[in-house]
This record gives C-alpha cells, sequence and structure tokens, in this order.
C-alpha cells in the first residue's frame, strides 16, 4: 500500500515516508474497524429456513405465544415474495413458524405487534409451505384499533388449515425500517367449520 501512495505522489521526500507508513497503517485500522462495525451478526431466525418455532399450548379454548425480537440487524435476503396482503416485502425482517396444536380443528389465528415494546413502523407477512416455495396467506401493516397508542403497529388474522405449518415475517412496513417489537399470537378455535 505504501508503494501505491509513493507512486501516486513521488514528490513525497524519504524524510516523509515515515509518517506515510503510520497513515497507511492507521487507515488500515480504521478499515478493519468498520468492517466489523458493518458486518455485525443478523439474528438467528434472518431467514424462513431458520424460522423460530412458536407453539400454542392448546390446553384451552384461546392461548396465546408472546415474544420480543429486533430487525435491526436482520437482512432482507430470502424475505418471501415480494407483495403479500397489503404489504411490500422490502424491508429487514425475521421470521417465526407457528405450529397449531389444535388437533385438526379450525382455529382462528391473531398476530400482532401492537404492543409497548414496538418502536418502529411494523407490519406483518404471513405464508405456508415450505421456505423454497412460499404461498401467501395474508399481510398487513397499519392497525387503527391498535391500544399502544399508535397505527404504526400490526395486527393480521387467518383461519387456519388442519396440518398446515405458518411461517411469519416480522418487517418494517418501508424500506428500511427496522427496531424492537413484542410479537403476540393468539390461537383461538373456530366457531364454525371451514
Amino acid at each position: 500500500a505504501v508503494k501505491f501512495v509513493l507512486n501516486l505522489f513521488p514528490s513525497l521526500s524519504y524524510k516523509r515516508q515515515p509518517l506515510l507508513h503510520t497513515f497507511v497503517a492507521f487507515l488500515f485500522l480504521v478499515l478493519v474497524c468498520l468492517s466489523h462495525v458493518s458486518n455485525a451478526s443478523a439474528p438467528l431466525n434472518d431467514s424462513c429456513e431458520n424460522a423460530i418455532i412458536l407453539q400454542s399450548s392448546g390446553s384451552s379454548s384461546s392461548s396465546a405465544v408472546v415474544v420480543q425480537g429486533s430487525t435491526s440487524e436482520a437482512t432482507t435476503t430470502g424475505d418471501g415474495l415480494n407483495l403479500c396482503g397489503e404489504n411490500l416485502v422490502n424491508s429487514p425482517g425475521i421470521w417465526y413458524l407457528f405450529k397449531s396444536t389444535n388437533n385438526n380443528k379450525d382455529a382462528i389465528i391473531h398476530v400482532s405487534t401492537c404492543n409497548a415494546q414496538t418502536n418502529f413502523d411494523t407490519a406483518i407477512t404471513v405464508y405456508s409451505g415450505e421456505c423454497s416455495k412460499l404461498g401467501c396467506v395474508t399481510g398487513r401493516n397499519d392497525d387503527t384499533e391498535c391500544d399502544a397508542g399508535t397505527e404504526q403497529h400490526s395486527t393480521v388474522s387467518w383461519r387456519t388449515k388442519p396440518d398446515t405449518d405458518y411461517f411469519i415475517l416480522v418487517h418494517g412496513n418501508e424500506q428500511n425500517h427496522t427496531g424492537e417489537f413484542g410479537l403476540t399470537v393468539t390461537e383461538t378455535e373456530s366457531l364454525t367449520s371451514a
């Protein structure tokens, strides 16, 4: 690197070369530090294949699972279909896999970021199928009835099908929206069959 700089600036004298060596070493150290900062670790559930499994207890007619997460270090790599429900998926997100324990009964699933821990404009997109071939179930980005005091949180609901796993992607409503969130997944038995 020093020879490259010397070739660019041949007028540098021999006396100034130690200063140049120090400057090049400092510049190298800054670049190494910046590369470590920009390569922070993505969450484990940054990809569909590594979705965190959420499973209802199935012990009552209504059961809930509550988790906290962050999309701050997430990426958009492999984040499903570009358009699902009312969501354009173009912001970093993390994945959950919901496994119903409602034993072949119809159920209604409610998923919400309407929570005091949520600090950014979220969207929730739900898929079924396999990670290599996801099918859109539904997607929502604003909950006007959220009692956390903002419309920027999301709630989505759908009727399940027996023996079907559902992939839930929590992401930002717009490109590069990231932050912390609380996620509540509630499963209730359907009053009517599908």
